[in-house]
């Protein structure tokens, strides 16, 4: 009974880790996006319009992936 806890314990850790780190690598996406956005409308030639739609689809899927993500975890 004590190696089943044990073992609990390991997967809660690592589902926790995975799942800090996870997030730290979308909010650098993220962010590394917004950096990166001048540079992409200057050289496809975007104005804010269309800068600002791409913004909000990627906020949107990520999202989406958030409420799947909990879904599947309840």
């Amino acid at each position: 009974m004590g190696e089943t806890t044990g073992s609990l314990a390991v997967y809660k850790w690592l589902t926790f880790v995975s799942m800090y780190v996870g997030y730290t690598l979308i909010v650098f996406n993220r962010k590394s996006f917004t950096f990166a956005l001048p540079a992409i409308m200057a050289s496809i030639s975007l104005d804010k319009d269309d800068a600002g739609r791409m913004l909000a689809v990627i906020i949107l899927s990520m999202s989406q992936c958030v409420l799947f993500a909990l879904n599947v975890c309840c």
